[in-house]
């Protein structure tokens, strides 16, 4: 399992209990504005998780998703990761909420 920690933040792969703090975000228009997804259903976001659990298993992994969780808080705010990964190159993202 992929997790990094700073002083404030917690990355860590995505779990099922994250739903509502990834629905939270990605059912926002301002936050999904520039990005090739959203704003996200109920269902979408179900299934974004399950796509990203299903990710972890993989070997060679392709993409890695993590969750950004706030410390002071204990509470996912946005997600960050790399896809299409392979031994030269990949692409980084990440969504933060609004709030």
């Amino acid at each position: 399992m992929v997790e990094l920690e700073t002083s404030r933040l917690f990355l860590r792969e995505i779990v099922e209990s994250d739903l509502p703090d990834i629905h939270e975000y990605g059912s926002n228009p301002e936050v999904c504005r520039y990005t090739p997804w959203g704003p996200n259903t109920l269902e979408e976001s179900k299934n974004f998780i399950e796509k990203s659990i299903k990710e972890q298993r993989v070997n060679p992994r392709k993409n890695i998703g993590l969750g950004i969780i706030l410390k002071s808080e204990n509470k996912l705010v946005g997600g960050c990761g790399f896809t299409n990964i392979s031994p030269h190159k990949a692409s980084i993202g990440y969504v933060l909420n609004r709030n």
